[in-house]
């Protein structure tokens, strides 16, 4: 179960280093006309090199690692040019005194880089929290305050299906995570049927390869919702046709691959 969860997690990874305009444009629509995309770096070694003496290179905790990402971007600050990291996490089930293993990376990271961080991690476990996972890391001492440290939060299961809706026409990840936004059981079918047809304009490759897999581990239907769901995506023209074909080819390469 711990190695599904774990590709499932890398499949979050790698659509932010396919996708990451149209994260920022779903997430962070304010700040896209302040970075320029196109010189992201991608820091993994770094990132798994700076915790292994730390952490004592535990194998749970390299698996962990490998789905964090950060990246070293261009920005446009004060009417300057600068560069900023971005340090990211997925987490597929809901964490204890996670704004603690955050502020660690931070520190970490920004030890070692000296440079502005922008932390953020995404949520997309299944529940609806009654109580929400703190966002922000405090230290006292004798009730003065030492320091705060607060990181950008995003729980899927929070967004109203209707709002990704209305943004799947322009931005295919809207569609891509629908099936983890809030809707009622019975719309699962109809959710998939939408989540396919919106990433249908997705150029065939490794775009589309990953953002059906990621559909496919966020939304796997029951024989019944199966049947429902061939019902509402009957192929009405060739671009769902051919990406139905495309579907079925993905799931029998992902079955190969993963057994």
């Amino acid at each position: 179960m711990k190695q599904t969860g774990n590709r499932f997690d890398i499949r979050h990874k790698e659509t932010l280093m396919l996708f990451p305009r149209e994260y920022f444009q779903l997430f962070f629509p304010h700040l896209v006309g302040k970075i320029d995309f196109g010189t992201a770096r991608f820091l993994d070694k770094e990132l798994n090199a700076l915790f292994e003496e730390a952490e004592g290179k535990q194998p749970e905790k390299d698996r962990q690692r490998i789905t964090d990402a950060l990246i070293l971007i261009d920005v446009l600050a004060a009417m300057e040019e600068e560069q900023i990291l971005i340090h990211w996490e997925h987490q597929g089930e809901k964490p204890k005194q996670f704004q603690n293993r955050m502020f660690h990376c931070f520190c970490g990271i920004f030890f070692k880089f000296r440079k502005p961080i922008f932390p953020i991690a995404m949520f997309t476990d299944p529940a609806k929290w009654r109580k929400p996972v703190k966002d922000t890391h405090r230290i006292e001492l004798f009730a003065y305050p030492v320091t705060e440290f607060t990181y950008r939060q995003i729980k899927l299961k929070h967004i109203p299906a209707e709002e990704f809706e209305k943004k799947a026409v322009e931005n295919p990840l809207a569609a891509a995570y629908l099936p983890l936004t809030d809707y009622p059981k019975k719309d699962r079918p109809l959710i998939k049927a939408k989540t396919v047809n919106g990433i249908a304009g997705v150029e065939k490759g490794s775009k589309r390869s990953v953002l059906y897999s990621l559909i496919d581990h966020s939304l796997p239907l029951a024989p019944e919702e199966e049947k429902t769901y061939r019902k509402i995506i009957q192929p009405k023209s060739c671009n769902l046709r051919c990406l139905l074909c495309f579907s079925r080819r993905i799931n029998q390469a992902i079955a190969g691959i993963y057994g």
